[in-house]
C-alpha cells in the first residue's frame, strides 16, 4: 500500500511537471502573437522600425512563425531596402 501511495505521488508530480511545461510553451506562443499583431498594427500605423521591433521580439519567442518571417521581408524590402537575415 505505501509504494502504491509513493507510485501515485511520484505519477501526480510528474503530471504537474508535464502541464507547466505545456502552460509554459502555450503562454509563450501567446506572447509571441501579441508580439506579432502589435507588429501588424505599427505596420497599418506606417511605424515600420517599430513593427520591425514587435516582429523581432515574436521570432525571440517562438521562431516557428513564417508569417513573422515574411511580415519581415516585406517592409525589409519595400521600406527600408536591406536584406533581413535570420537563423545565424
Amino acid at each position: 500500500p505505501i509504494c502504491v501511495i509513493d507510485d501515485l505521488k511520484r505519477k501526480k508530480d510528474e503530471l504537474r511537471v508535464m502541464l507547466s511545461h505545456k502552460e509554459k510553451d502555450r503562454m509563450t506562443r501567446e506572447t509571441a502573437q501579441m508580439h506579432y499583431n502589435l507588429g501588424n498594427l505599427f505596420v497599418e500605423s506606417r511605424k515600420f522600425d517599430r513593427a520591425v521591433e514587435e516582429y523581432e521580439r515574436s521570432i525571440e519567442l517562438y521562431p516557428h512563425d513564417p508569417d513573422v518571417y515574411y511580415n519581415l521581408a516585406i517592409i525589409s524590402d519595400i521600406y527600408h531596402n536591406r536584406p533581413v537575415v535570420y537563423g545565424r
